[in-house]
């Protein structure tokens, strides 16, 4: 026969919130680590990009960049969702805002460094 499980046993019924806690915060973590990285890709791929003086080097570098960090990223959403125990949409949730945040960082990043038209 099994000995019975402690209170402070993580498989003990009791200990439910404790898992779903550490769920929720892995979930989180995992997203928002996501999230993080393809904005730091981001801003280094900016930075190399606007190292070219001409403008087709400059969006191949920088829109080359922007479809390797997009597969990349989908490829890991998709494997963390496929092979970790996560809450899909507190994991999705945290990686979209992260993601979100960063592309307006991104874009006021890339308007900044553009020369200035007169307008007609």
């Amino acid at each position: 026969m099994h000995a019975p499980l402690s209170h402070d046993d993580p498989r003990h019924p009791a200990q439910g919130g404790r898992i779903m806690e550490g769920i929720f915060s892995l979930s989180v973590a995992l997203g928002v680590g996501i999230g993080l990285s393809y904005v730091l890709a981001s801003l280094v791929s900016l930075r190399l990009a606007a190292r070219f003086d001409r403008a087709p080097a400059f969006m191949l570098v920088f829109f080359g960049g922007m479809l390797v960090r997009l597969v990349l990223a989908l490829v890991l959403v998709g494997l963390v969702l496929a092979l970790l125990a996560v809450q899909a949409g507190v994991f999705v949730g945290s990686f979209l805002v992260v993601f979100l945040i960063g592309l307006i960082v991104e874009i006021s990043r890339l308007h900044r460094g553009l020369p200035s038209r007169p307008t007609p």
